[in-house]
């Protein structure tokens, strides 16, 4: 990392909770590597002071990542899927690529509750579901492709 084109990024998160910091970085800071190695940062921190070091947009990423995380943390434990969905975002903003502002498109408004697609590409398939007849979803297991095409046919 060049010295020169670094940017660092104070955060102190409020309110100095243990149990969340410590659902925050994760067992042996293991949260904080997997945000580091994504977005090629270094994060310090001593207690609730955190300290994010790199280019300016990644810097500012990886800050964005921690506030969303530790928002998050209030409600519930924080584990490796969610800091993977939180970067997933940060990294699809970072370049430019940012989540379709067809709000329609990438919801679907169930009797039990509203599902909502987590990346750009399943914005994108919804939006086929609900365009096309005949779709073929090709992709890593566990990714939601059968989960969002019975919802869209239940709907």
């Amino acid at each position: 990392m060049k010295t020169s084109q670094s940017n660092i990024q104070d955060l102190i998160l409020e309110p100095a909770d243990n149990a969340r910091l410590a659902s925050l970085c994760g067992e042996l800071d293991e949260h904080l590597r997997q945000i580091e190695r994504r977005l090629g940062v270094q994060i310090n921190y001593r207690g609730h002071e955190f300290c994010v070091i790199g280019e300016p947009a990644s810097a500012k990423a990886g800050r964005e990542v921690l506030e969303a995380l530790f928002n998050e943390s209030a409600d519930r434990e924080i584990d490796a899927k969610r800091v993977h969905l939180c970067l997933q975002s940060a990294t699809e903003q970072l370049h430019d690529k940012p989540i379709t502002s067809d709000v329609e498109a990438s919801e679907l408004r169930m009797r039990h509750g509203t599902i909502k697609a987590r990346s750009v590409n399943q914005s994108h398939y919804l939006k086929n579901l609900t365009e096309f007849d005949v779709n073929f979803g090709i992709g890593p297991a566990g990714t939601g492709k059968t989960y969002l095409a019975v919802a869209t046919a239940v709907q």
